[in-house]
């Protein structure tokens, strides 16, 4: 498993399978949260490639559930709405198989956009 570390090059392509794992939740102060691709991987370059075309990609939210909005053609969206012990290891269960997935989402994680829906 490699670690990316921030700013460093990024070539899709010499990874098996990229996660993008996100744990930010919304307050009363704060409704929504953008995902900022410059900050994320520390480079402006960096942030304008996506890893999609050339490799598996997925984003695993522990948190907010509407990161589509600014990742519409993100392949695979995992939301798990907390980021307690308890779902961390619920996630990884599902995403090794051993406990199958709940595909009905509470909320419009697409948000309207047609194109998220891919």
């Amino acid at each position: 498993m490699t670690v990316y570390a921030k700013g460093t090059p990024f070539e899709p392509a010499s990874f098996d399978l990229v996660l993008y794992v996100m744990a930010e939740e919304t307050l009363l102060t704060r409704s929504h949260i953008f995902l900022d691709w410059a900050r994320l991987m520390g480079d402006f370059r960096v942030a304008m490639k996506r890893s999609w075309p050339d490799t598996p990609t997925a984003l695993v939210s522990f948190g907010f559930p509407y990161y589509l909005y600014d990742a519409p053609r993100m392949p695979a969206m995992i939301n798990a709405y907390c980021t307690s012990d308890e779902m961390q290891k619920a996630v990884v269960d599902c995403m090794v198989g051993d406990v199958p997935f709940n595909p009905r989402s509470p909320v419009d994680a697409f948000c309207g956009q047609e194109d998220a829906r891919l």
